[in-house]
């Protein structure tokens, strides 16, 4: 009997030490994975360029992170009333009839969904040389001005842009998130439930 005891001791003994190899087992692989997955987690950022010393200006989409983004989509609004309304754009033309001219406007980049951003990769979503076409007049002849001081600068200053994005490393199955307005107190927002949230006094 007290032999069938200590075997039934060794056994739970055992049976303990398994159950504690295979949990660290999955403790491992858990966290190995989670390791994988930062090493290619993307980042995306925007800055707005727009000091005349700039030579091309306007609104600059970086990846910063480790990987590359996978955009799923992508969308704007003119300003916090737009915001409000629920009434996004996905094309620039209405924001370069109504707001980008008379600036020439060489980059004009829509993101459509699948669209992948490299890592460490800059676009221009909006990009200018600072160059005005003269009045028709003057036929087709430009000259340049002060882009910051410009009412295209100061409506882009305004502009809210959403954009939802996830990792191309398939595990990775997190969906990201970027809110940017160049009047945030955060320029760059990554919660899609955070708030937006402005400077109380415009500094340019």
């Amino acid at each position: 009997m007290k032999k069938l005891k200590v075997q039934l001791q060794e056994h739970i003994v055992d049976l303990a030490a398994l159950f504690v190899s295979i949990l660290a087992l999955v403790v491992s692989c858990s966290q190995q994975k989670d390791i994988q997955i930062a090493e290619y987690r993307p980042l995306l950022v925007i800055e707005f360029l727009k000091k005349d010393s700039e030579p091309h200006k306007g609104i600059v989409l970086k990846n910063v992170g480790l990987g590359p983004a996978l955009i799923q989509s992508f969308r704007y609004y003119k300003d916090e009333s737009a915001w409000k309304a629920h009434k996004p754009d996905t094309s620039w033309i209405p924001a370069y009839e109504s707001f980008l001219a008379p600036y020439t406007f060489q980059d004009l980049t829509v993101l459509e969904p699948n669209y992948v951003i490299g890592e460490n990769q800059s676009l221009f979503l909006l990009g200018t040389d600072g160059k005005l076409l003269q009045p028709a007049s003057d036929s087709a002849s430009t000259h340049t001005t002060s882009f910051f001081n410009s009412v295209t600068a100061h409506h882009l200053e305004s502009l809210i842009i959403e954009i939802e994005y996830k990792s191309i490393y398939a595990p990775d199955t997190q969906k990201y998130y970027l809110r940017f307005c160049e009047r945030f107190v955060a320029n760059n927002i990554f919660n899609p439930d955070m708030e937006n949230s402005y400077e109380s006094t415009s500094i340019r």
